[in-house]
């Protein structure tokens, strides 16, 4: 559900792809919002460029001189 706003669609183009009510969806985004603690799709697109975009986390080496 949160990929179409994503990719830039409104909330009555995503009704009308997912054939479900413009309310529907403004609820569906509502709560995804809220549960993500944010407070719209603007920071929902700036958290999903942050972690697409983080570093991956390191790979455990072994210490110099390690085995």
């Amino acid at each position: 559900m949160a990929m179409l706003p994503l990719k830039g669609f409104d909330n009555e183009s995503v009704a009308e792809i997912r054939g479900t009510a413009k309310g529907t969806v403004r609820a569906q985004t509502a709560a995804i919002y809220a549960k993500a603690g944010l407070d719209g799709r603007a920071q929902l697109i700036s958290l999903f460029l942050e972690e697409l975009l983080a570093d991956p986390q390191p790979q455990s080496r072994p210490a110099p001189g390690g085995r």
